[in-house]
């Protein structure tokens, strides 16, 4: 895109630097452009159209420039693939000797055969819901590998608005589950690494004052109670609140977000508003362009540690 993009501007250059030389050089050719110039029609409307193109191409160019290398919206597709871990797969296979004990129980047929078969069935439904949630969700996890943290904001200039995306994977954090409860989440993303590879990452960096504050951090403060543990592989929708802080800022925020058990792994994707009056972000608006609806986007998968 890059390359294209510079071929166009040097063929630009090279038929302006053709015109001036003819100019200079062909003396006919300089008398019929003095002519036009002195023409009435040429100021009532060559001028107001070059001033035209000026003020609608510019912009154009601009935004094409800063949002030439966006990427597409976070999905669990973009974590890769991930081997299962031996905890996952040894919770599995006792989850699946729970119903089979229960199984082989029930067929006794006598009054006290039907008593330990009941006295089976619900040591089995123990095993299978307490034993899996020890060896899968239980304890201390840790962000992983493939995780991504990003922001997006509508750059408007003249009228004319397009998306820009700045991205990293410089994200740390933790999560401690019990049973099937999330207690605690910490996610904390490293805003000066933050890039949306175009020339105005400075003007972005600016805004959130990356040197004074360099980081951004989500808190959970609202356990989140699971129903069950979800399959392997299904994606749930999950509501959090918890504390977000940006520029110095902390504000209480409430959103769903998409969970996904997989190999081992436990991964979350979603999108957190920002108003920038807010967390006090100056919002560089004037008369002309302009900077709003951002959000925070993640996509954070989370390894078990402990």
């Amino acid at each position: 895109m890059w390359a294209w993009r510079g071929l166009a501007g040097l063929s630009i250059l090279g038929v302006l630097g053709g015109a001036v030389h003819v100019l200079r050089s062909n003396a006919v050719a300089a008398a019929r452009v003095r002519g036009a110039v002195r023409r009435p029609l040429t100021w009532l409307v060559g001028v107001p159209a070059l001033l035209a193109v000026l003020v609608l191409g510019g912009p154009y160019v601009y935004l094409q420039s800063i949002t030439a290398n966006n990427p597409k919206a976070l999905t669990f597709a973009d974590l890769g693939p991930s081997p299962a871990t031996g905890g996952a797969a040894a919770g599995n296979a006792v989850a699946v000797a729970g119903p089979t004990e229960a199984t082989t129980t029930t067929t006794a047929p006598s009054a006290a055969g039907t008593a330990a078969a009941a006295k089976g069935a619900t040591r089995a439904s123990t095993l299978a819901h307490t034993t899996p949630i020890a060896g899968i969700l239980t304890g201390a996890w840790a962000v992983g590998h493939n995780t991504q943290a990003r922001y997006g904001v509508d750059d408007t200039v003249m009228g004319q608005t397009s998306r820009v995306v700045g991205a990293t994977p410089d994200v740390t954090g933790a999560m401690h589950i019990t049973d099937l409860t999330v207690t605690a989440v910490k996610v904390v993303v490293n805003m000066q690494t933050v890039t949306c590879h175009c020339q105005h990452d400075s003007k972005y960096r600016q805004m959130l004052e990356v040197d004074k504050y360099p980081t951004s951090q989500f808190d959970l403060t609202q356990p989140i109670v699971l129903p069950q543990i979800p399959p392997d592989g299904q994606v749930i929708s999950v509501p959090v609140t918890g504390n977000f802080t940006i520029h110095g800022v902390t504000r209480a925020v409430s959103f769903s977000l998409q969970a996904l058990r997989q190999a081992g792994r436990i991964a979350v994707n979603g999108t957190i508003p920002v108003k920038f009056e807010d967390y006090d972000i100056q919002n560089p608006n004037n008369a002309f362009g302009s900077v709003s609806n951002c959000d925070i986007e993640f996509l954070v998968a989370f390894d078990k540690t402990g």
